[in-house]
Parts: structure tokens; sequence; C-alpha cells
């Protein structure tokens, strides 16, 4: 993949078809009779094989029958196998999205005020299930195609998320919650709908984004440590909530075009990130507006 899941996960927790081969045919031959005898021309003088890309959109194979010209094969929409990897992609998101907001609320409405009063008196309920967060997200990367380790790994990174998410959001009023959860959703679903329907090769924002994601870790750490100004704290929610949305289409491209089939576990964890820190932001933003 183009970047390190962990500097998101890091940055969480210091902010708070079918395809075929097409060969011109021979031309007609000169003679009337056919010949019974097939003349091929010595190596020197044969054209070179043609190279084209293989439909799962990694690698490249020869086709030794191609005489003229290569017919490249590109991964499309209307690819089955493309079309599995979506699939995949998002039934985990789905299901990640859907175990984090059951946890997030019944954290949020446990035992009335009490549960929040009891986070603030034990700090590491939230730091615990971070760092076992980020330490099975590692530990994904490297069993990422191993099933059935692979989905039991990814499990308990969810439900760790869930429940550092959970702690988090149960500091902020329950109205400024809903509402960013419905602004993060639309978001979410226009920047995938754009993503899909447009003809703009979003791959060049990558290295822009990781900059801008690696100045966003490096001002959440100062501000663990000197707490910036409610103005200042607001503009750099707003432009972590840009960076998200920037994140939410770079990968929303790099699954639909780019992305190997086998790794739809990694692609559904890039993108709950995405939405989870975008969702932060925003509630972030909703909160300091409603202080001021």
């Amino acid at each position: 993949m183009s970047k390190s899941e962990e500097n998101r996960s890091l940055l969480f927790s210091s902010q708070t078809g079918d395809s075929a081969m097409l060969t011109p045919s021979s031309p007609a031959p000169a003679t009337s009779a056919p010949s019974p005898i097939t003349h091929y021309p010595p190596p020197s003088e044969q054209p070179p094989p043609s190279y084209s890309a293989h439909p799962g959109g990694e690698g490249y194979y020869v086709d030794p029958e191609a005489a003229v010209k290569p017919v490249v094969i590109t991964a499309e929409a209307g690819d089955p196998i493309r079309r599995g990897f979506i699939r995949k992609v998002y039934t985990i998101l789905a299901a990640q999205i859907g175990l984090s907001v059951l946890i997030g609320a019944m954290l949020m409405f446990a035992n009335g005020g009490s549960f929040r009063t009891w986070i603030l008196q034990n700090v590491w309920a939230f730091y615990v299930p971070l760092a076992v967060a980020f330490v099975s997200l590692i530990v994904l990367n490297f069993i990422k195609r191993k099933t059935p380790w692979n989905f039991v790994v990814l499990s308990i990174f969810t439900v760790c998320e869930a429940f550092s998410i959970g702690t988090a959001v149960s500091l902020y009023d329950s109205r400024v919650v809903l509402q960013a959860v419905i602004i993060t959703f639309a978001l979410f679903v226009l920047l995938t709908i754009f993503t899909i329907q447009s003809k703009f090769d979003f791959s060049g924002l990558g290295p822009f984004l990781f900059i801008a994601l690696f100045a966003l870790i490096i001002a959440g750490f100062v501000q663990l440590f000197l707490p910036f100004n409610r103005v200042t704290d607001l503009v750099i929610a707003v432009i972590g909530a840009l960076v998200f949305c920037g994140y939410t289409v770079f990968d929303t491209y790099m699954i639909v075009n780019r992305a190997s089939p086998e790794d739809y576990i990694i692609a559904a964890v890039e993108l709950y990130l995405d939405i989870l820190n975008l969702f932060l932001y925003i509630l972030k933003i909703l909160s300091s507006l409603k202080s001021n």
C-alpha cells in the first residue's frame, strides 16, 4: 500500500470483467492452393512478445501468440475479481463501523454521567486498548493474507479501537456526537461517489497527504504538553478534516483501481481509520464552535 496505517492510528492517540488477449488475423496466402506446411521466420526476425497488464491490476505476463501489436487489459469496474474485492472491503468496513457505533453508544450512555467521571479518573481505560489496537495493527500487516488469523487480529483491533473511541466520545455532549456522526457519514458517501465517478487519477495525492499527516502527528504531540489556544485548535481540526477527506478519496481510488484483490483486509482498515479520524476532527470542530 502507499502509506503506513500505523501513522493514522498514532495520530488518533495523539489527538484524543472477464478479459481476453486478442490477436490479428493472419493475412490471406498469396496463392490459391493452401500450403500444408507452416513456415516460421527465424527468431531474429520474429516480433517481440507483447506485454499486458494482468486483470488483477498487478504484474505483467507474456502472450507468445500476439503477433503484431500488444493489447492492454486493464482492471475495469466490470471485472468480477475487482467487484468481489470491493464487496469484501466494504462488507468488512460496514462490520467495523457497526461494531464501533454499538460499543461507542454503550459506553456513552452507560450509567449516565458516572461513566464520564470514571473515565477521567482512570485514564488507562483509554490508553490500554489504544495500545493493544496499535500493536494488533502492526501484527495485521504481517498476516494480512493468512486466513483465519487475519480476521482474528482484525477483530481484536476493531474492538480495542472502538472502545478507545467510545471512551473519548463519552466526554462530549451526545447531540454534538450525533451531529458529527451524520456529517462524517454524509461526507464519506459523497466522497466515495465522487471518486468512483471521476476520471481523474488521484494516486498522485499520496505524498502530499503523507506530509500533511506527519505534520498533524507532530502538532498532536506538541498539544499534549503545550495546549494550543482555541483558535489554533480549531484551525488544526479543520486542516485535519480536510486531510482525511483527501485520504478518503485517495484510498477509495486505490481500492477501485490499483489495490491487489488479496489485500482486502488492509484496504478496509485504511478506510476505517480514515472515517475514525475524520469523525474525531469533525467532533472537535463542532465542540469548539459550540463552546464559542
